[in-house]
């Protein structure tokens, strides 16, 4: 409730930055993610499989898109593995917003899983999101973040 009155109070005022606000699975509710979208936001929330079981039920036997690539920390060379699918049921029942779902899973050199982690979003997700603007690419939420703390330093 309080991330609701917050975004009707002062969410109108950021909506020109086009924030994505982000948060741990607490938030991934409906009620939420229609709240930063009546404020013209957007979200990328934690979204824990325990805690929607209609969006794992959705999922059950879909090969999911997958993208893996290898990426270079230091010396060593991680592997990123991205899973998604778009246009999902957030919750049960007619009403249900939809979202796009994505996993990420970072393998390191010996091959063992060190994060592992599940969001939804409203914005795009699929393999060419890097060619697009708005959409998920690595280093598009810290650009953002950059960009609104750019805004609030200035005192905007």
């Amino acid at each position: 409730m309080a991330a609701r009155r917050w975004l009707a109070a002062h969410g109108p005022s950021y909506a020109r930055l086009d924030p994505v606000y982000l948060g741990d699975d607490l938030y991934s509710r409906q009620p939420t993610c229609q709240a930063v979208r009546a404020v013209d936001g957007h979200f990328l929330f934690v979204c824990k499989p325990s805690s929607h079981p209609t969006l794992e039920e959705y999922m059950t036997g879909i090969e999911l898109p997958e993208l893996t690539k290898r990426v270079k920390h230091g010396r060593q060379r991680f592997t990123h593995t991205y899973r998604w699918l778009c246009d999902v049921p957030l919750r049960d029942g007619a009403d249900a917003m939809t979202v796009n779902w994505l996993m990420i899973e970072i393998r390191n050199p010996a091959g063992a899983v060190t994060y592992r982690n599940s969001f939804v979003t409203d914005l795009p997700v699929d393999r060419d999101n890097r060619r697009r603007t708005g959409g998920l690419r690595p280093g598009a939420l810290e650009d953002r973040e950059r960009k609104l703390q750019h805004f609030e330093n200035q005192g905007l």
